[in-house]
């Protein structure tokens, strides 16, 4: 893959690339994406030129990972520590012989808006930046994600920045490079915002609000051990950026309750599809939130939400599909804490059948989870706030986490 990086003017930055012959339009592993366009823009919030070679390399390898197989020449040298992590890659890159990039002091924080993020700001220090990465309809492609309200969420962090912390938005249309559907290329292309605002804020960290279901639980179905960095741990270690997962020791109920212990908490938005005072609920997404919040609050259901279950039955289709269930574990601590009698939910409880004590693990934090996600130069304060707010599992609950098999879990015996 041959990638070339040029300015549209002072702030917006066009990517071009073009496959070799051994390259392929699937991805070569990871989801099937397929390759639909070679090129994509970046609208930055700070000056676009002179950025560092190795951040404009990394950038470019989000955008056209899943096509690229054994090579991938960029347009000016990078460092030979970026050139040996692509190696692990299975990918060699040229030129080489650039300097490294020096580490910066913050965190950047990738900022969806969502109850996670707004959790891992609470554990990251008071200067980080929140960088939210804005979808923009690409020039030669059809816009397939129309009904998702950008525009909403752009405006709720905003609103964040208000509030007296740093917010900035950087504008792309690198999710329409792919085929089925807008959809980023590798899932840490989400930290594309982050990697090319780097030096502009001093960033020496990038973070996420990645949750314990999406690190370690395979969205809530069997656990998967981390213990070990992946090979994107060290291509963004390489740039100077290693990756900073706070809530990656919570669930979603931990960063639920993380989260209230934030000026910014009732901006939270997880759904991408309602309007700006309220999400839509009646996606499956909005169903699990409130089901969530209701069992933390020890309430039911709201009229609100059982009324739009009668209208939408696609919303409750997850949680009464034959298990594993996507986020099982959260299903099964919200059903064995809010009463759905009489609701198409009582379906799901009577198969799952969970207790509360069963589920009582989800409200800790996995410790962990912090020696692999945080970096040791955050790593004591991040648990310093976080063991403020929330409990550590005891060893048990830890060997629940480290055991988890939502398929075995449900068979209850008769």
């Amino acid at each position: 893959m041959r990638v070339t990086w040029t300015s549209v003017d002072e702030r917006t930055l066009h990517l071009e690339f073009r496959p070799d012959a051994e390259d392929a339009l699937v991805a070569r592993r990871g989801p099937d994406v397929r390759l639909m366009t070679t090129s994509a823009n970046i609208r930055l919030p700070v000056p676009a030129d002179d950025l560092h070679p190795d951040l404009l390399a990394l950038a470019a390898y989000a955008v056209v990972w899943p096509w690229t197989r054994s090579r991938l020449v960029v347009d000016r040298p990078v460092s030979d520590a970026l050139a040996e992590a692509m190696a692990l890659d299975g990918v060699a890159i040229t030129p080489t012989g650039g300097e490294a990039r020096r580490p910066g002091s913050r965190v950047s924080l990738a900022y969806s808006g969502g109850t996670d993020s707004i959790a891992a700001s609470v554990l990251l220090p008071e200067d980080t930046v929140y960088v939210h990465l804005r979808r923009q309809k690409h020039p030669r492609t059809v816009d397939r994600m129309t009904h998702v309200k950008g525009g909403v969420l752009e405006r709720l962090v905003s609103d964040a920045g208000r509030r007296g912390v740093e917010t900035t938005v950087v504008r792309t249309d690198l999710e329409y490079v792919c085929l089925p559907f807008a959809t980023f290329p590798v899932w840490w292309a989400v930290l594309v915002g982050s990697i090319l605002t780097a030096d502009a804020y001093d960033a020496g960290a990038v973070a996420t609000g990645t949750v314990l279901e999406a690190r370690y639980l395979g969205s809530g179905i069997r656990f998967i051990d981390h213990a070990h960095p992946s090979t994107f741990h060290r291509l963004f270690e390489a740039v100077g950026l290693p990756f900073l997962r706070p809530t990656a020791a919570l669930t979603e109920v931990g960063t639920t309750l993380v989260a209230r212990h934030s000026p910014l908490a009732d901006l939270a938005r997880s759904c991408l599809l309602g309007s700006y005072e309220r999400p839509c609920l009646r996606c499956d997404k909005c169903l699990r939130k409130e089901m969530t919040t209701a069992a933390i609050d020890g309430r039911r259901l709201s009229p609100a939400v059982l009324d739009a279950m009668r209208s939408h039955p696609a919303m409750f289709a997850k949680v009464l599909a034959e298990p594993p269930l996507y986020m099982q574990d959260m299903v099964e601590y919200a059903l064995a804490r809010v009463d759905v009698s009489g609701t198409p939910l009582e379906a799901a409880a009577e198969r799952l059948r969970p207790s509360a004590e069963s589920t009582r693990w989800v409200e800790g934090y996995y410790a962990p989870a912090l020696d692999h996600e945080v970096p040791p130069r955050w790593r004591t304060d991040v648990e310093r706030r976080l063991g403020g707010l929330v409990r550590r599992m005891t060893a048990q609950e830890e060997a629940v986490v480290e055991t988890w098999d939502a398929a075995t879990r449900s068979e209850v015996p008769a």
